[in-house]
């Protein structure tokens, strides 16, 4: 199979093996290259990073980067797709054909997410030597809400917002979080904080006063016990970063050095005698 590198990349002339996937239409070529040094930015900055549906990525220093999402033409494409799906007959052609067309406006979602992503974390890990972000349970905070029964009425439900509930999982998945904690902490020092009431408490110093009454709103921080006032997002930030002091941070490389210290140690072990 022959294919074409659009620019020259001196890593794919040095690559050792490669791999063709044809996936969604498209063909996808994978390869296998000496890895390149890491480089730390050598700064000394820290940053802190608060993520969110609103503001998908918050930092300490009152930065704001949302994540891309479908434009309008694309977001009523979308919904006129899914509208055709449900009237074709299941089998038929025109369905096949929607099916795929519905499939590379995802596939152009997803890339423009991950192309996001990878920018975003590489900025960040030039920019500073340490991140801190939340210790987040993702696939907790997207569970569905537990029915409800009705204690007066057996068999029977009340309202358990799920709708609402759903409409959240699926703003919070499209924040990719997780993937971009990820990356980020592949390209730097990551440490990840407790995420208790980082959003409901004050970032100074000699208050720390921790209420639900701070948050005026989604966007507004008012400390009721001293009155500062910062965007919510960028407060919840500084006391991200601030609770790093009582955490050791994990490098990219300790995970490398722990792989290798268990394959050695595993190495060592003595061989197992055979049963007399």
């Amino acid at each position: 199979m022959k294919f074409r590198l659009t620019y020259r990349y001196q890593d794919a002339e040095q690559g050792t093996s490669a791999r063709a996937v044809h996936h969604n239409g498209r063909w996808h070529v994978s390869i296998t290259t000496p890895p390149r040094p890491r480089i730390p930015a050598c700064t000394g900055a820290e940053v802190g990073i608060d993520v969110g549906v609103k503001n998908t990525v918050a930092t300490s220093d009152g930065t704001f980067i949302q994540a891309p999402s479908w434009t309008p033409g694309e977001q009523r494409r979308f919904l006129a797709l899914q509208r055709r799906l449900a009237r074709q007959e299941k089998g038929s052609k025109r369905r096949v054909k929607t099916i795929a067309q519905l499939a590379g406006l995802r596939r152009t979602l997803n890339d423009r997410r991950t192309n996001w992503i990878e920018q975003t974390t590489a900025a960040l890990a030039r920019m500073y030597d340490l991140a801190a972000v939340e210790d987040l349970k993702i696939t907790n905070m997207v569970r569905r809400p537990a029915p409800r029964p009705d204690p007066d009425i057996p068999g029977s439900f009340l309202p358990n917002n799920a709708r609402a509930k759903a409409g959240l999982n699926r703003a919070i998945l499209a924040s990719c979080w997780g993937k971009f904690t990820t990356r980020l902490a592949d390209k730097m020092t990551v440490i990840r904080v407790n995420p208790g009431n980082t959003s409901r408490q004050c970032q100074c110093q000699s208050c720390k006063a921790t209420s639900a009454r701070n948050r005026e709103s989604q966007a507004v921080f008012i400390c009721i016990e001293c009155g500062h006032e910062a965007h919510a997002d960028t407060n919840a930030a500084q006391n991200i970063l601030g609770r790093v002091i009582n955490t050791n941070p994990e490098t990219p490389g300790d995970r490398t050095q722990r792989s290798r210290q268990r394959a050695a140690s595993t190495a060592l072990l003595p061989a197992a005698q055979p049963a007399a």
